[in-house]
């Protein structure tokens, strides 16, 4: 008999033989439940996010081309980079992304030239950890912060390793600094359908750091043409970054909306010195603390997955915004009830408790 725990309440779910709790809930989920969605036929419309509970960015691995609103198709064949993206629909689309690529032997520009192959038993997704091997032998794996992400990509020790950075088609800047061997830039990228209502200096700066020297930067055009410059700016941004004939290489980025600085501070914050290792189990904990506020007992772990890969959606929505909105009705009904104490404020109490349903419909 299948059992649920929450906030003391208890249900009964179904018939089982199995009644210990869930320990690790976030092993169960199924980040890639509904990423079979195109835009003849929808199947859920979701891509397989690795981030912390209602992080700023998430990331993703990408397998159309930029501004495709479905970035991560399951049944797509070829992996074109790995991207931070903020897209809460493929129908409305996303805004203040870029994307990495891991390549081997040279540099490759072109979304479908630079497109790698793999196969769906060498992909391995969670919330706080994708892992994937190409057909070119270089695996990536990816966690994250709520403004960052770590990635350690490990190549085949025997070509020139390179890892593009692609800022999409909006303006972009992309900058190295050899003294610090750090990346800075920009996005200014937005795909929806309100671009032209947008401020002019909205962006998203970016801080890059690898745990091994850059021993080339440069930036490519539309023809793949290599800019030998130390800063690429303007439309179509495009830069690499070469590590030389290496087996693995750690990158840590971090964002901001608000400018370098911010980004830096970001990076310092919730990335500094840690290793891939320490973020991820930092990711996997939140991840296990959040899911475990629902306590499972019992039932198939079929059902197991399905409960939870459905309860973690509630943490890729907009529940922290809509949690602080009644957080203001509820100190705006106080603070007239004590001020006032007219029949006014229990209408607004009214108001208040019609509105959560759709508060919670909204999260």
């Amino acid at each position: 008999m299948a059992f649920i725990c929450f906030n003391s309440i208890h249900c009964i779910c179904s018939n089982t033989s199995d009644l210990s709790f869930v320990l690790n809930p976030e092993e169960l989920v199924n980040p890639l439940q509904g990423t079979n969605s195109t835009f003849e036929f929808s199947t859920g419309n979701t891509y397989p996010a690795v981030a912390v509970p209602w992080g700023m960015n998430f990331w993703t691995p990408q397998t159309r081309k930029n501004g495709n609103g479905w970035q991560y198709v399951y049944n797509d064949l070829k992996i074109q980079g790995f991207k931070q993206t903020h897209q809460p629909s493929p129908w409305i689309n996303d805004y203040g992304c870029f994307s990495i690529m891991p390549q081997l032997v040279s540099p490759e520009r072109n979304l479908i030239k630079r497109a790698i192959a793999y196969k769906k038993d060498k992909e391995k997704v969670t919330p706080y950890l994708y892992d994937v091997t190409l057909a070119n032998g270089i695996r990536t794996e990816m966690t994250a912060t709520n403004s960052g992400a770590a990635f350690r990509i490990t190549y085949n020790g025997k070509d020139d390793a390179y890892i593009l950075i692609d800022c999409f088609n909006g303006d972009g800047e992309i900058k190295f600094d050899s003294l610090t061997n750090t990346i800075i830039g920009y996005s200014s990228y937005y795909a929806g359908n309100n671009n032209i209502n947008l401020p002019k200096n909205f962006r998203t700066y970016f801080v890059i750091k690898p745990s091994l020297p850059v021993k080339e930067f440069a930036g490519i055009n539309s023809n793949n043409e290599i800019l030998a410059h130390s800063k690429i700016s303007g439309k179509d941004v495009t830069a690499y970054l070469s590590f030389g004939r290496v087996k693995k290489i750690d990158i840590k980025i971090a964002s901001s909306f608000i400018s370098y600085d911010q980004a830096k501070m970001n990076y310092k914050r919730e990335l500094g010195v840690k290793s891939f290792d320490t973020i991820k189990k930092e990711n996997k904990d939140i991840w296990n603390k959040e899911l475990s506020k629902i306590k499972v007992k019992g039932g198939t772990k079929d059902e197991q997955r399905t409960f939870y890969t459905a309860f973690i959606e509630r943490y890729f929505s907009l529940g922290k915004c809509m949690s602080m909105i009644k957080m203001v009705i509820n100190i705006i009904i106080v603070f007239m009830m004590v001020r006032y104490m007219k029949v006014q404020c229990l209408l607004i109490m009214v108001f208040g408790i019609l509105l959560e349903p759709f508060i919670l419909f909204l999260r």
